[in-house]
């Protein structure tokens, strides 16, 4: 590393140590933009990178991201700016960015450039989260920006779906399909870390990685009761439901529910016809087209279709007194015990 570069960077530690013990207002030039929401300020002592508090913007790959980018420069580049410092990261200081009475985070939500997180996990204080709040309804019922684009990811969602999708364990198809409850083992390796921030899972499979602050709780894989017809013809099913899950700083926990039905039958059930539907005491919850895997074995036709389902859906499953799951054009009844162990997943997950 050349002298020049050491020096930049303790500039760098000092100017935010400074504005870390100082807690004061500082002034100066916006230089450049580095990311949808940090900006790099030249002061007269040194640089710092800003980033503007309680929003998240479109992360590198989805739709926008570099709109927002040039969004943002076009509103700073070159003006004036002052900034306080609420919190203090390595490599740059997240606050109030404001040009004149403009707070340009409030500004990226107006813009519908951004989207706010919600004040709880924050800390942002009651008053400034509901004008926080009021110009993201304004830009989402005006349909600016993020709010255009008909069923968008938050930026949050987006990363804990690659992040789930990345350290994952996909289990193969396997010749023989479960027909009861495996025993629930402590997981190892890299799953092996007890997550403090998740509730009693009791008989729930699970596991966590502290590293990757990602895990997943499920009821492991049951047995599903196909129709007469099906099973006379050697069609065997088994359903797991598993919540995936990342924890954030400053968000709190993100995850998905994962509903994944493995059959085994002499022909492809699902090739084509492959909807999940959850009727419950006759009123019908439509989940969607799964991913599907899909492989043949010994003669069998495996396949393993996962949906992602919402918590409305799977309520409806715990508190049905009568469940029905169709899948294209196959029915099943869910094993015995599976919605007090989907109770147990949706109470430890809350």
């Amino acid at each position: 590393m050349g002298m020049r570069v050491i020096l930049q960077s303790l500039v760098l530690v000092f100017s935010l140590t400074w504005l870390a013990s100082a807690q004061m207002t500082v002034s100066g030039t916006a230089i450049d933009v580095i990311d949808g929401k940090t900006v790099l300020i030249e002061l007269p002592n040194g640089k710092i990178r800003a980033e503007l508090q309680y929003i998240e913007v479109p992360e590198r790959g989805q739709e926008l991201h570099e709109t927002v980018v040039k969004h943002l420069r076009g509103l700073v580049a070159g003006r004036s700016v002052s900034f306080r410092a609420q919190q203090i990261a390595t490599d740059r200081s997240v606050g109030l960015l404001m040009i004149g009475e403009v707070d340009i985070a409030q500004q990226m939500l107006r813009d519908g450039a951004a989207w706010h997180i919600r004040h709880r996990p924050t800390g942002q204080a009651d008053s400034d989260a509901k004008t926080y709040e009021s110009n993201e309804a304004d830009a989402k019922s005006e349909k600016r920006g993020v709010w255009s684009i008909e069923g968008m990811k938050t930026a949050w969602q987006f990363r804990a779906d690659r992040d789930a999708a990345a350290t994952t364990p996909v289990p193969a198809l396997t010749k023989e399909m479960p027909v009861e409850r495996p025993q629930v083992k402590k997981p190892t390796g890299y799953w092996g870390d007890v997550n403090p921030k998740m509730q009693n899972v009791g008989a729930l499979a699970n596991g966590y990685n502290h590293a990757a602050r990602s895990g997943y709780v499920g009821t492991s894989y049951l047995p599903a009761k196909a129709t007469d017809e099906e099973a006379a013809a050697g069609t065997k099913a088994v359903i797991d439901i598993t919540y995936f899950y990342k924890e954030y700083e400053v968000t709190g926990r993100y995850g998905v529910f994962v509903f994944t039905l493995v059959s085994s039958a002499s022909n492809w059930r699902f090739l084509e016809k492959n909807e999940l539907t959850v009727i419950s005491d006759g009123k019908k919850f439509p989940v969607g087209k799964p991913k599907r895997i899909a492989e043949e074995v010994d003669g069998k036709q495996l396949e393993r279709l996962s949906f992602n389902v919402d918590r409305k859906t799977l309520d409806a499953f715990v508190n049905g007194s009568e469940v029905i799951l169709t899948v294209g054009k196959s029915a099943y009844i869910p094993a015995p015990g599976m919605q007090m162990l989907l109770n147990n997943l949706l109470s430890a997950t809350k």
